[in-house]
């Protein structure tokens, strides 16, 4: 896995995971990768690397997420690695204030943009950045069946900013199989504007598997722990 900021020795690592992402059975060559870590004073950190595994048309997403004591994020740092254009991006959330700014790289005409946007953020508005770890801290935020405003960055846009509502269900606890183990999970649909998503979650809140709006699964192929035991608010839900 590739960190967008390297783990410091005051880190504590708690769970990470790999998914894959298929279509009918047969692998896309999409891979999602994910680490989370405790650091000091109530704050953590998550780290995902997304790969297109695809030798023709090569994408690379790597997010670096910093959350306070209550699981909400303050500041989410990415940079993405594609065949047209590149972004690095930088959101960070100030009281009713969402700051967006980002840095485009156009391959094709050899050019850099900068671009710097402020909007209001009510606390109750979920954040949503395309990755399947990223949609499974907007379950936090939302514990029971309900309806919450949203802004997403919208990758085919230059990870440009989207308004919306987001309507989020939960399902009944269940069994299933995952990577050869019978795992307890929980799944919940969460459905915007432009796509939706059912993730399955394990009883820490960590994404075991998920369903996209275009026929995708992400599967997981790999997890740790690497605490066994959960400490008091290490319970996600």
């Amino acid at each position: 896995m590739r960190f967008l900021m390297r783990e410091m020795e005051y880190e504590t690592p708690v769970a990470s995971g790999n998914l894959r992402f298929e279509r009918n059975g047969e692998a896309t060559g999409l891979v999602e990768a994910w680490k989370f870590t405790k650091a000091l004073d109530g704050y953590s950190f998550l780290r995902i690397d997304v790969d297109s595994n695809s030798p023709y048309n090569q994408e690379i997403t790597l997010v670096h997420v910093l959350l306070n004591r209550h699981m909400t994020i303050e500041r989410l740092k990415f940079r993405f690695f594609g065949t047209q254009f590149d972004v690095d991006g930088d959101v960070q959330f100030d009281r009713n204030l969402m700051m967006l700014n980002r840095l485009i790289s156009d391959k094709d005409k050899n050019t850099k943009k900068r671009l710097v946007e402020e909007f209001p953020f009510d606390p109750y508005t979920v954040f949503i950045f395309p990755t399947i770890a990223n949609l499974a801290l907007i379950t936090l935020a939302i514990p029971e069946d309900g309806q919450r405003a949203y802004v997403m960055l919208d990758k085919d846009g230059h990870f440009s900013s989207q308004f919306g509502n987001a309507q989020i269900k939960w399902g009944e606890e269940e069994d299933r199989e995952i990577s050869r183990r019978k795992v307890a999970v929980r799944p919940c649909s969460i459905s915007w504007d432009t796509g939706q998503a059912r993730l399955w979650l394990d009883e820490l809140n960590w994404p075991v598997r998920a369903s996209l709006s275009d026929d995708v699964l992400a599967a997981e192929v790999a997890y740790w722990r690497y605490q066994q035991a959960p400490e008091p608010g290490d319970r996600l839900r």
